[in-house]
């Protein structure tokens, strides 16, 4: 049930006197009197509509006999017993994965026929039509296909792919150039994919990486990516794809990224409900540091937020003579805080449309009668700075390209080491020798040309910041199963635990995000405490970064680091 309390104004498009009416559907920011009526007035309508409804005994889910039955069958097991059952369920869900992706891979062969007997019809019709014309009047017709001329045919075909697929024709024209890539170009990623090793999600990664790319390169990249990818997730899988193409691709990535930063832009689209989507194309590194900034005072606001907010419930409560209920009423109309993504969003609309962060935040406008906390009225202080990590081959310093020339080896390509932005992937060399001699306010550590870290910077000189940086950028992401949160904002985890006898060292930590470092640290969710003995997520092992997991069914997974994990020099 969806209520409506009383609030201060708070995240609305228009400023209001103080008293005005507004409202807060639970779980979401305020709303407009006018909006919460409207709103009011459509819940009653539908509520009204739902008591007409004619009652009667709802007809049984289709699965609820067979969970009964399931149940009762399982009633003689024992705790281990019904683990080994999660298991095998949880591979029998692994293998209805493949099924599904061998259907895919199915429906991507058909879409390939399809169009192939297109352009055999297209073929035979214009063969056809000559005919006809030459028996009709002798003249020869000469048949040409213009680019415009397929484009229309392509287009078309697009549309017949997203009719069978019931899907819209953006979705209809990616399915068809998935189909005919892989068909004709992909074969080991073909085979992969029919095999049920790959999704069209990951498909869909390779074919965007490979696309353009010269037959040379795409051939070893048919390869290598078939082979890593069915253990990649399709973002991750894109990153690893775009970091091989750098390496075998005849065209510098210099030139590359020249181009495509000619393709830069900003563009707008309208979202539902009075919103609006805002996506900017522009260098990685820029728009890195941007969102670093971005998430930096956004993180600064929610911590003054969340004590302006703790500061008026306290008085509040030091001021309130009523009752429970009441107090409970009067804490629940205070403005919320806003989460790290709307103030993330509001950070970057207020620098962007204002030239500075709008020190006067909703919450501190006016608040609802009888509020006596004070008001924060404080920016995040100046100087905030968004946080780039390169990290630079030492070839980059020496003047040395990455050209190996025309008669290198496939294993000296394979072994080429490029700049890397953390969180990103690979840089062209131009742009790296930029952040690596201080143009910028990024930060640059080096490694040697097989990418192995040769130190943490000699800046940090105590050990704990010195061995976090070095493990930040060996892991690049949160080190749990599919997970890629960025390293620099996760925690440090103890993978044998300190009071266990774990030591502060490279090879007994690891980068986890606060959710998968607590969910590894007590397993199931509400197991803990005495006499729990129920069994989560295990983290096995910790070998030089290499880290082993147990699932929550017992099944058993690795996960590996980014980059090589020699052990870090030190100061």
């Amino acid at each position: 049930m969806v209520t409506f309390t009383p609030v201060a104004p708070r995240d609305t498009a228009t400023r209001t006197p103080r008293g005005g009416a507004f409202a807060r559907v639970p779980g979401t920011g305020t709303v407009t009197g006018a909006s919460a009526a409207k709103i009011a007035a459509r819940i009653a309508a539908d509520a009204f509509a739902a008591s007409r409804v004619v009652s009667g005994d709802q007809a049984p889910h289709p699965l609820a006999a067979a969970k009964v039955a399931a149940s009762a069958a399982r009633a003689h097991l024992n705790a281990e017993e019904l683990r080994a059952r999660e298991a095998e369920l949880s591979e029998a869900i692994s293998e209805a994965t493949r099924e599904k992706n061998r259907v895919e891979a199915r429906r991507a062969r058909l879409i390939a026929e399809l169009a192939d007997l297109n352009e055999e019809r297209f073929v035979r019709e214009t063969t056809e039509d000559a005919a006809r014309v030459l028996a009709a009047t002798g003249e020869v017709i000469e048949q040409t296909v213009t680019g415009e001329d397929r484009a229309q045919r392509m287009g078309q075909l697009a549309e017949e792919v997203a009719f069978a697929v019931t899907v819209g024709k953006p979705t209809g024209t990616r399915l068809l150039n998935d189909a005919l890539a892989v068909a004709e170009d992909l074969p080991h990623v073909w085979d992969a994919f029919s095999s049920g090793a790959l999704d069209q999600a990951r498909v869909s990664a390779i074919v965007r990486v490979t696309a353009d790319a010269p037959p040379v390169a795409r051939t070893i990249l048919d390869e290598q990516l078939a082979e890593v990818a069915p253990a990649l997730t399709p973002a991750k899988l894109f990153r690893v794809a775009e970091d091989l193409r750098n390496r075998v691709d005849p065209v510098s990535p210099e030139a590359r990224h020249a181009d495509a930063f000619q393709r830069r832009g900003a563009w707008n689209e309208p979202a539902r409900n009075g919103m609006m989507e805002l996506t900017i194309r522009h260098s990685a590194v820029e728009l890195t540091a941007a969102y670093d900034r971005s998430d930096a005072l956004a993180k600064q606001l929610a911590i003054m937020e969340k004590q302006d907010h703790q500061e008026r419930v306290n008085a509040l409560k030091d001021a309130h003579t009523g009752s429970e209920e009441e107090l409970a009423e009067a804490i629940a109309a205070l403005p919320l805080p806003r989460g790290i993504a709307q103030l993330r969003a509001d950070v970057l609309v207020d620098l962007i449309s204002l030239g500075e962060i709008d020190t006067e935040t909703p919450e501190t406008l006016s608040a609802s009668e009888g509020d006596t906390a004070p008001r924060a009225t404080t920016a995040p202080p100046r100087g905030v700075r968004g946080q780039v990590l390169v990290t630079v081959p030492t070839r980059i310093l020496a003047g040395l390209t990455d050209d190996l020339g025309p008669d290198a080896t496939a294993e000296a390509i394979l072994g080429k080491e490029f700049a890397q932005l953390d969180g990103y992937g690979v840089l062209d060399d131009d742009t790296a020798e930029r952040v690596a001699f201080g143009i910028g306010s990024f930060r640059a550590l080096f490694t040697d040309d097989r990418g192995a870290i040769l130190n943490v910077g000699r800046d940090s000189y105590a050990p704990p910041k010195a061995l976090r940086r070095f493990t930040e950028i060996r892991d690049q992401h949160c080190r749990f199963p599919g997970c890629e949160r960025a390293a620099v904002r996760c925690d440090l985890d103890h993978s044998v635990p300190w009071d266990a006898g774990g030591e502060t060292c490279h090879d007994n930590l690891a980068s986890l995000c606060r959710t998968h470092h607590t969910m590894k640290g007590r397993g199931d969710p509400g197991t803990t405490g005495p006499g729990k003995t129920h069994k989560g997520w295990t983290l096995l092992d910790n070998v030089n970064g290499v880290l082993e997991w147990e699932t929550l069914s017992g099944r058993r997974t690795t996960t590996h680091p980014e980059r090589p994990s020699a052990a870090p020099e030190t100061p």
